[in-house]
């Protein structure tokens, strides 16, 4: 990798974790939190900079080996700042859509972190995060990025519904059949949807037999 792409990539991690950590340092000034809770804060921070450093590292190898690493991109990677455009937004997904797909679930979950950090109001960010915990087997932190997913589209059963997946691996039921209760809420009303209605309600009873 370009040293110089690393080192914004390090500059970039700092930057994210800087601002994370700034806030909690504030509230516990403030008032009356533990010296050992700020400790842990800051410590959850520092593996947060190193997600988010690894992620941008992982997604760049990413788009180098679907060829579209390209002189402009580096360029705004480098220089992406805090508002980055839609159009590297969409590139740097697209390095990170590529780990994934190669079933690298443990570096997508970074390169998520980052993407998620990056531009938070970003559905697919927050559903791709989902996934590559899902695929690491770490249920509960996918379905924290599932209920963000929901959070900034509140119109797609698509989470509400690998959620529910997530609680019968936890082999938590009720919440299970609940997921799945919050997606039919989601398509209710809709005539697009009657084949899938069919087989959530198919799910549900199947979970309620087990």
């Amino acid at each position: 990798m370009d040293p110089n792409l690393r080192d914004a990539s390090r500059e970039l991690a700092q930057l994210f974790a800087e601002e994370e950590v700034h806030k909690p340092q504030q509230m516990l000034s403030q008032g009356a939190l533990e010296e050992r809770y700020q400790k842990e804060i800051e410590g959850e921070m520092t593996i947060f900079s190193k997600k988010v450093e690894h992620g941008l590292t992982r997604i760049v190898e990413g788009l180098q080996e679907q060829g579209l690493l390209t002189e402009d991109v580096i360029h705004a990677i480098k220089n992406i700042g805090d508002k980055p455009s839609d159009a590297i937004a969409e590139t740097l997904y697209q390095g990170a859509k590529w780990l994934f797909e190669q079933r690298l679930f443990d570096d997508a979950a970074d390169a998520f972190v980052f993407l998620t950090s990056l531009k938070p109001d970003v559905y697919a960010f927050w559903l791709g995060l989902g996934n590559s915990e899902y695929g690491r087997k770490h249920f509960k932190e996918a379905l924290w990025a599932y209920e963000r997913a929901g959070d900034v589209q509140p119109s797609d059963p698509i989470c509400h519904i690998i959620s529910s997946r997530c609680y019968q691996e936890l082999g938590e039921q009720q919440n299970a059949i609940n997921a799945l209760d919050k997606a039919l809420q989601v398509i209710q009303g809709s005539g697009n949807h009657v084949a899938l209605k069919q087989k959530l309600e198919q799910a549900k009873n199947h979970i309620k037999n087990q």
